[in-house]
């Protein structure tokens, strides 16, 4: 009972960068009395990401200086960082006003740097401003966590896979359609799909947007293109597809995580590409399909091999559904987040992946 007063003393300062942010996390850390918290919105405006990122740091410095040298901020000895426009920038005036250092701990969030991880530049500049024991920084694929861990030997890297909520979506038995489904927009690998597309027998209706650059390319008939559509639309058109293919083109630290939680909380089969940012979701042939990435060929016998075998396409979708309510649930990752926290306050050790 000392020991959860203690831990009910030490105040945590949770930062995020604009109102609604983490609103699911809190609602479930307000089940328990053991975290003491405030939240801080630094407010960046919705509108001005319309002028670029480089606006949007600008206003996030602002804001955080203005945080920093609040004198409510000197009585926080924890903080908590939500998202990657939220780290650097605070990271940043940390190292420019190493007074202003909260007496703890700093553990970061949601911190996904994507192609940007290839970037010579970048690595230095993470180095810089994070390789310190203060820092706690939780990531979400093992693929990356290795790297981190080689990136800032000095940092405390935990891994923990991204987690969301099911989609709820009722059947529509009358539009369910005898096609595959494809969606998303970072790092995809369309260019392969719709190569495959050429010669499989069946329908396809891919989810993405312009930037993609799909209407460049030649029209197929069987392929129907939803460009920039609403995420109520997007789980539909999974919904009432045979099954999901997700064409990753590079080993990246996130991608492709939201569609195919979203495709197993749905009972689909994903065939992916088998690259170290997805792999941690699936047991290939037991709840999903992986091909090798770029592999045409593959991924051709494979999409062939699931039209031709609707009890597999029911078997392994089962599958993939009961295993994302066994790992993949919000409650499990917050319930994690909330474990950081209290091992953080309490001066804990971590264990390794």
């Amino acid at each position: 009972m000392d020991n959860v007063k203690k831990l009910i003393q030490k105040d945590l300062l949770i930062i995020i960068p604009r109102k609604g942010y983490l609103s699911e996390f809190l609602v479930y850390l307000n089940r328990f009395d053991s975290i003491s918290y405030t939240v801080k919105n630094l407010d960046v405006r919705i509108e001005k990401i319309i002028y670029g990122k480089i606006v949007i740091i600008l206003q996030l410095i602002r804001n955080c200086f203005k945080l920093l040298k609040s004198p409510s901020y000197y009585r926080y000895k924890n903080i908590l960082l939500d998202g990657l426009l939220i780290c650097i920038p605070f990271m940043l005036l940390l190292k420019i006003f190493p007074q202003l250092k909260p007496k703890e701990k700093i553990i970061m969030i949601h911190f996904y740097l994507h192609d940007l991880s290839r970037n010579y530049l970048i690595r230095k500049i993470l180095v810089f401003l994070f390789n310190e024991q203060k820092v706690y920084l939780n990531i979400q694929s093992k693929h990356e966590f290795l790297w981190y861990k080689q990136l800032l030997p000095k940092v405390n890297v935990l891994y923990f896979p991204y987690c969301q909520n099911s989609v709820v979506v009722q059947p529509d038995y009358k539009n369910r359609g005898e096609y595959i489904f494809s969606g998303g927009y970072s790092n995809r690998d369309y260019e392969t799909l719709l190569e495959v597309a050429k010669e499989i027998e069946c329908d396809f209706i891919i989810a993405c947007s312009k930037k993609n650059g799909i209407d460049k390319r030649e029209n197929l008939e069987n392929v129907k293109c939803c460009y920039d559509i609403g995420i109520n639309d997007f789980n539909k058109l999974m919904a009432n597809s045979l099954f999901v293919v997700l064409p990753l083109k590079n080993d990246v630290g996130s991608s492709g995580q939201m569609v195919a939680l979203a495709a197993m909380s749905l009972g689909k089969v994903v065939i992916y590409s088998k690259l170290g940012c997805i792999n941690d979701y699936f047991e290939d042939g037991y709840d999903s399909i992986s091909y090798a990435v770029g592999d045409s060929c593959d991924l051709k016998n494979k999409i062939h091999d699931l039209l031709a075998n609707k009890e597999k396409q029911v078997r392994l979708g089962a599958k993939a559904r009961e295993n994302y309510y066994q790992k993949f649930k919000s409650d499990y990752y917050y319930n994690f987040l909330q474990e950081t926290i209290l091992s953080v306050q309490n001066n804990a050790r971590f264990n390794e992946v």
